[in-house]
């Protein structure tokens, strides 16, 4: 099965990546990292399609999605190993 987005890793892989941020390491495999800072960008509304960020994470918590605050803190820790390559 072809990766094409963050929706197509298994949830066992969005955790590894998700793991290996935290400490500070990019996946190994390139096409999942490619594929989580896609995901990441998106969801930090950087990508330059006025999507996500901050604003959207605030209005997804009041309108009761919990997952909100963690997929912007993992979305952080994502670009920020992405940002030292």
């Amino acid at each position: 099965m072809a990766i094409y987005s963050w929706y197509d890793l298994s949830w066992k892989d969005r955790r590894t990546v998700v793991r290996l941020a935290r400490k500070g390491r990019r996946h190994p495999d390139p096409a999942v990292a490619r594929v989580a800072e896609e995901w990441a960008k998106e969801t930090l509304g950087t990508d330059g399609k006025d999507r996500g960020g901050v604003g959207s994470m605030v209005i997804r918590t009041l309108l009761g999605d919990g997952e909100a605050v963690r997929e912007y803190r993992a979305a952080t820790r994502i670009m920020e190993v992405a940002g030292r390559r």
